[in-house]
C-alpha cells in the first residue's frame, strides 16, 4: 500500500513532500494509483499546523487566517478520464498525533 506521509506541527512550506495550496490543472500529480487501490494519505490541518498541542493560548490567538489551507495531492487514477465520476471510500479518517 502507498502511503504518503507528513512530519505532524510542520507547516506546508517546510515539509519533504511538498503539497500545495490551490487545485490547478499544470499541477503535477503526487502519486499515481489503480482504480480499487488503498493509499493511506496522511493531511495537515486546515490552519497548517499553526494549532500546537500545548497548554499555551497564544497560537490560538495569533492564528493567520490570510494563509491558505494545505492541500494533499492531486493523485492520477489510471484509466480516468475529464469527465469521468470517481467514487472515493474514505475507510478512516483519525488524527495524525493525538490532541
Amino acid at each position: 500500500m502507498q502511503h504518503f506521509k507528513i512530519k505532524p506541527g510542520v507547516p506546508l512550506a517546510e515539509q519533504a513532500e511538498l503539497g500545495h495550496n490551490r487545485w490547478h490543472p499544470d499541477l503535477p500529480f503526487l502519486a499515481s494509483v489503480k482504480p480499487g487501490e488503498s493509499i493511506l494519505i496522511e493531511s495537515l490541518d486546515f490552519l497548517d499546523a499553526q494549532i500546537q498541542d500545548t497548554d499555551d493560548v497564544s497560537d490560538v490567538k495569533n492564528v493567520d487566517l490570510t494563509r491558505a489551507h494545505p492541500l494533499t495531492g492531486p493523485f492520477h487514477v489510471e484509466g480516468a478520464e475529464p469527465g469521468d465520476l470517481l467514487v472515493i471510500d474514505l475507510l478512516d479518517i483519525k488524527p495524525v498525533t493525538p490532541v
